[in-house]
């Protein structure tokens, strides 16, 4: 008997064990030490210039790549404007390309704030990515009320060298490119971004492996 509890505790350990999974290495973050500096200030580095960027895009995407099989906890974004009520209804979420699915989303109101972080530890919504596959996070925004201004400005980032930013690596995470899509709801930005001098969206996401 007491052999058979000993082995119901192993197997109950093991399950535990698996189930909260812990981190293998450290937070990381993309595109914000990437490109802006590490003061708190939230302002770009020397080497990088912020501008705002104007069109009827509605969806913007970064693609990434993992390299080690790992944990999403945190989606971020800033806008350049923040849209008046009720235009300031805004979608985060995550892509799986191959799947050509979105596997996380969140509605929000965006309140204006300088980098918009939604943290998904404190709900347990952290999202597992696997290895050498191609995710997307992703920003909708609506449509103005006029049909003349059917435009959510957005932010980009170049480098004042001109040098292309991407595909960058930043820890384990490799940033791929940028996309955009027009439709009205939240959708697959599915419109390559050609200008690989700059960062769009602006978007970034917070990674931890777990291998």
């Amino acid at each position: 008997m007491k052999q058979v509890i000993c082995y119901l505790m192993a197997l109950c350990l093991c399950y535990s064990c698996k189930k909260n999974i812990a981190p293998k290495g450290p937070n990381q973050y993309v595109v914000f030490p990437y490109a802006f500096k590490a003061d708190g200030s939230n302002t770009v580095k020397d080497s990088f210039i912020l501008t705002s960027y104007a069109d009827t895009i509605l969806n913007y995407g970064m693609a990434f790549t993992p390299a080690k099989k790992g944990k999403v906890f945190m989606l971020a974004f800033k806008l350049a404007a923040t849209p008046t009520p009720p235009n300031n209804n805004v979608a985060l979420y995550l892509v799986d390309v191959a799947a050509n699915k979105i596997i996380y989303s969140t509605a929000l109101l965006y309140p204006g704030t300088d980098f918009y972080r939604k943290d998904l530890t404190v709900a347990g919504e952290k999202i597992v990515v696997e290895k050498d596959k191609i995710y997307m996070v992703c920003v909708h925004t609506p449509v103005t009320t006029s049909f003349f201004s059917q435009f959510v400005p957005g932010f980009r980032i170049y480098r004042l060298d001109q040098k292309p930013v991407v595909p960058f690596t930043e820890g384990d995470i490799t940033v791929t490119g940028f996309f955009k899509s027009y439709p009205s709801n939240p959708s697959i930005p599915n419109i390559p971004i050609d200008d690989r001098n700059g960062l769009y969206g602006l978007l970034d996401l917070g990674y931890y492996s777990i291998e």
